[in-house]
């Protein structure tokens, strides 16, 4: 079974994730993800040191007394999807936002995606989840 880390992403990264990025939604140009990744807001899902996954976020709040993370878009590479990618990576985001102080995590996404998320055991509201319950 293959090992898989989420980590920060890298300015090396950044092509690799715009490409990623731009096949759930619009085009993300390689300036705006270079931008993301030195303000330290792009996360990537690494096995056999190629990204499998990526994740844009923004953090509200303050970390370690009441923060909320803004999931601006969540990608797994085509090639895996369908292959628990999605899953290992909102287990891997649960852990990594838990250690930095986030209480849970908002995003906007399709309805059909409702039961993803429940099969990811995450509680609360639709578009609204709770890591602490």
């Amino acid at each position: 079974m293959p090992m898989f880390k989420l980590v920060r992403a890298r300015p090396r990264d950044a092509k690799r994730v715009a490409h990623l990025l731009s096949n759930v939604s619009d085009e993300k140009p390689v300036k705006d993800v270079k931008r993301l990744i030195r303000e330290r807001r792009v996360l990537v899902l690494k096995s056999n040191k190629k990204i499998k996954g990526a994740v844009s976020f923004t953090i509200l709040g303050v970390l370690g007394f009441f923060a909320f993370m803004w999931v601006n878009k969540i990608a797994i590479d085509p090639e895996f999807r369908g292959q628990g990618m999605g899953t290992t990576l909102m287990i891997l985001l649960k852990r990594y936002t838990l250690s930095m102080g986030v209480a849970g995590f908002m995003l906007y996404s399709l309805e059909r995606a409702k039961n993803f998320y429940a099969k990811c055991s995450l509680s609360g509201a639709w578009r609204i989840f709770w890591w602490m319950n």
